[in-house]
């Protein structure tokens, strides 16, 4: 999947990833979450406070149903990479959640370091 990219951007769309897949079950379990993304993709348009490109794609990409969305979140292609970058569902995890999602995550890459 990461043929040819640089390793500290593999770490970085990897941890992306791990915390839109804890979003993506949030969003399906509260209706409040994807409200707030919407929201903030509308307020990015509205002060310019994000490039236009990310709040015309993710007010694209928000019009959906959730569970659409959800899988959006998950998705390893490259719009979704790309978007994730950038993304409207900032706060939607706590900082704990957040903190227990990296933590678990940076403990899964130094066990596959010490095994490679």
């Amino acid at each position: 999947m990461y043929a040819g990219i640089p390793s500290e951007l593999q770490l970085s769309e990897s941890k992306s990833l791990a915390l839109h897949t804890a979003v993506a079950a949030k969003l399906l379990a509260d209706p409040l979450v994807l409200l707030r993304a919407r929201e903030r993709a509308v307020a990015w348009l509205r002060d310019g406070s994000a490039h236009r490109w990310y709040a015309d794609a993710w007010l694209e990409v928000l019009a959906g149903q959730p569970a659409q969305i959800a899988e959006f979140l998950t998705d390893v292609g490259q719009r979704a990479c790309a978007l994730r970058q950038n993304s409207p569902f900032a706060g939607a995890l706590t900082a704990q959640e957040r903190k227990t999602i990296l933590q678990a995550f940076e403990r899964r890459a130094s066990d596959e370091s010490r095994a490679a």
